[in-house]
């Protein structure tokens, strides 16, 4: 029997689905945005911490999914949401709808996204945005749209550099920041691949931050209307078809388990938001200016903010990055802040849970020179954990990092979007938040600690070549464990090719 979705998640599939009216503003204030209940909200949270920012971490796939919609169904005048990727699937599909339901009511809803991350379904785009309260723009986007691969290749040094920036504001009071973009990967929603991610709700000082950052792109010169690059008008019922498809695939049999474990937690949401603990303190926001697109030097960057913190670092030093290629000048840095006595631990991707295999072979030859340098390496084991409890409709999925999160101390931590390799560093525009609390960076430290323990390789050297150990000391792998000599080989082969810049 098809589980049940319950009685939130159905009036909102039939709110969002129907013709509703726009919220009219009140006579008396056509132009000031009214007080909201999310306003009072976190308002009170943070009247007990003046001048500070409350950080609450999103560690479950399903909690961070949650968040977000609770936070656009709490919103009732701005919403501000900027991707890198926002898939058409189950979860993309979902946000999609409450977004829809809260224009309905009258919020303003713009969505910023990366116009080749996300690889967007332009007519849906379109009837996103022809909604009276939407407005959808693309960043940097490819000039023809009906021949994309060839207006790839005559725009290919532009086109190169994307925006990988991800937030949520809602009503300029609550953010979400983090690695995740929009997909059923990164929500624990798919059967195949099980991201480990990790986002945070932000509210207090910095959130003004992200909105002026986000306004910053907004505003800026490659962020151009979807509808920009089309003279024919949309058919009239493009939008209503948008909402009748949505429908169907929320109530189709496709991930129906998922969509009851959501919907009976939905029910639940005002008393887990009055209960949603925060740690407060000081955070200091960090993004990329989104001139370095366009490779002018002056444009401000988040590493040349972030690498004075680090570099400060005088004990311990955890980094956690899926895509980690540290270059040269980055291994050279290393060794000289191990050498001086700092503990650094990295986990990464190992190369049966990388998705990207050429980054993985970016990394791989600086694995021996890390090591003797004295920096702690593990990769994260593709299968999922006998110790963590697995959601029974993830099944077997594959395990893959894809949380971007540094320790500075054990008491610094910094959560965003930025990878530790040449494109992150060099090329595409990113965004974090860099946070001081001691009792954060524990927690984030426990959870660093039972990930290697318990679901990673930790390396060392041998005499001719590296050795993977799984921590419990069970077994020892000479090789990349669970591979195929073709997926070795193709690794070295991509060592031979002069991409490192690129990846």
């Amino acid at each position: 029997m098809r589980p049940r979705i319950s009685e939130t998640l159905r009036h909102a599939l039939l709110k969002a689905c129907g013709r509703l009216p726009r919220r009219p503003l009140e006579a008396d204030e056509p132009d000031e945005l009214r007080p909201s209940s999310l306003v009072e909200l976190m308002r009170a949270r943070c009247s007990a911490c003046p001048g500070q920012s409350g950080l609450s971490p999103l560690m479950d796939g399903e909690d961070a999914l949650l968040a977000r919609l609770g936070l656009i169904h709490g919103a009732e005048n701005t919403l501000d949401l900027q991707y890198y990727i926002w898939n058409n699937d189950l979860t993309g599909s979902l946000l999609t709808l409450f977004c829809l339901q809260a224009a309905d009511r009258g919020v303003q809803v713009r969505l910023l996204i990366d116009d080749l991350g996300s690889k967007p379904d332009d007519l849906l785009l379109r009837a996103l945005d022809s909604h009276p309260n939407i407005d959808v723009r693309l960043y940097n986007p490819v000039a023809w749209r009906r021949l994309r691969w060839f207006g790839l290749l005559l725009g290919a040094f532009r086109l190169n550099r994307r925006m990988h920036n991800k937030s949520l504001t809602a009503d300029g009071v609550a953010t979400i920041l983090g690695g995740r973009n929009i997909g059923d990967e990164y929500f624990g929603a798919n059967r195949h691949v099980d991201f480990h991610d990790l986002d945070v709700l932000c509210i207090g000082e910095v959130v003004p931050e992200v909105a002026a950052s986000f306004e910053l792109y907004w505003q800026h010169k490659l962020s151009l209307p979807v509808d920009a690059f089309y003279q024919r008008r949309l058919p009239p019922d493009a939008l209503e078809d948008l909402r009748a498809q949505i429908l169907r695939r929320l109530e189709g049999e496709y991930g129906a388990d998922y969509l009851a474990s959501v919907s009976r937690r939905l029910d639940a949401a005002p008393s887990q938001q009055a209960a949603l603990h925060f740690y407060w303190g000081v955070a200091q926001l960090l993004y990329d200016h989104p001139d370095k697109t366009l490779d002018k030097p002056q444009a401000v960057t988040l590493t040349q903010q972030l690498s004075p913190l680090m570099a400060d670092s005088r004990h311990h030093l955890d980094i956690m990055s899926p895509y980690f290629v540290p270059g040269l000048k980055g291994m050279l840095w290393l060794r000289e802040r191990a050498r001086s006595g700092v503990q650094i631990r990295i986990l990464t991707n190992s190369l049966a849970a990388t998705d990207v295999t050429a980054v993985h072979a970016g990394y791989a030859r600086y694995r021996w020179m890390l090591l003797q340098a004295g920096v702690q390496l593990f990769e994260l084991r593709p299968d999922p954990s006998q110790h963590i409890e697995r959601k029974k409709w993830l099944g077997r999925s594959r395990s893959s990092l894809h949380a971007k999160t540094f320790l500075l101390d054990r008491r610094f931590v910094f959560v965003g979007s930025l990878n530790l390799d040449p494109r992150s560093v060099e090329i595409n525009t990113e965004i974090g938040v860099l946070f001081d609390n001691p009792a954060l960076a524990a927690l984030l430290g426990e959870r660093f600690e039972a990930t290697i323990s318990r679901e990673s390789y930790a390396l060392s050297r041998r005499k001719t070549g590296l050795l993977w150990r799984d921590v419990s000391g069970v077994r020892n792998w000479k090789k990349e464990p669970n591979t195929t000599f073709r997926q070795r080989l193709w690794v070295r082969l991509l060592q031979f090719l002069p991409i490192e810049s690129q990846l």
